[in-house]
């Protein structure tokens, strides 16, 4: 028996996870860009902690498909021994 239809939703998860920060990434070179021109160097700082929360974000979304990756490889290997 193999639990693959699960994969599909960790994956599906990933790719959520790795849309939002491109969304983030953009809206964070938006301010900053505004800020530049703007003089508002206070604000720039700002645009570095999205900077921050944006990497974290990247971060979790690899992991989340390099663990349905992992998953869906075990899920096989295991999957055919115990027939």
């Amino acid at each position: 028996m193999t639990i693959a239809y699960q994969f599909g939703n960790v994956g599906a998860h990933s790719v959520l996870i790795r849309a939002w920060t491109a969304s983030l990434g953009a809206e964070r070179h938006a301010i900053v860009d505004g800020a530049r021109a703007a003089g508002d160097f206070g604000a720039v700082r700002s645009g570095d902690n999205f900077a921050v929360i944006y990497e974290q974000a990247n971060s979790r979304g690899r992991k989340v498909r390099s663990a349905r990756t992992n998953m869906a490889t075990t899920d096989s290997t295991g999957g055919n021994t115990w027939a």
